[in-house]
């Protein structure tokens, strides 16, 4: 009965991150609470990582999509959101003195000219993201097939004042 009324006492951009459950869960110990909560927790989980993927997919401006276009505006700064499919990890090549990291065949880095080792996306993506201040979202593999069709990898854009503060911040740093 008091469900509606904490709901409602939310703050408005706290909302659509919880659900509401129509069940009375107070004398369920941790255990079997959690048993309980896993399904409904997952099924959000999928929710939302559907809406994300639909987004992505019908953002016409502001989005990328495919391995090599999203890689290079990730490399360059330009992305502030990564979506991809949990089961992506091609090879890739990394450049061992700038660090650039493309799929472009051949051993020498197109941008310095230095050797380029093997590398996964699994084992480059966090220290990239990282480097860029990129939030990236793992699209799970029931979730995923419609972003596969996209090259199972995309990002939104910064806009452009957030791209000037950021090359700004790298240049300063």
């Amino acid at each position: 009965r008091l469900i509606e009324a904490i709901a409602e006492s939310l703050p408005d951009d706290f909302r659509p991150r919880v659900v509401k459950i129509q069940e009375d869960l107070a004398k369920v110990v941790s255990p079997a609470l959690e048993a309980r909560l896993e399904p409904h927790v997952e099924e959000w989980q999928r929710a939302q990582q559907s809406e994300m993927v639909t987004s992505l997919l019908e953002g016409k401006r502001g989005t990328v999509t495919g391995l090599d276009r999203t890689l290079d505006e990730l490399q360059n700064g330009m992305v502030r959101l990564l979506l991809l499919a949990a089961d992506l990890d091609p090879t890739l090549r990394q450049c061992t003195r700038c660090g650039r990291t493309d799929r472009a065949d051949g051993s020498v880095c197109l941008y310095c000219g230095a050797q380029c080792r093997a590398a996964s996306l699994r084992d480059v993506l966090p220290e990239l993201a990282w480097k860029h201040g990129v939030e990236v979202e793992i699209v799970d593999e029931k979730t995923s097939e419609r972003l596969r069709e996209a090259g199972s990898i995309g990002g939104w854009l910064r806009l452009p004042k957030q791209n000037s503060a950021r090359r700004a911040s790298r240049r300063a740093g």
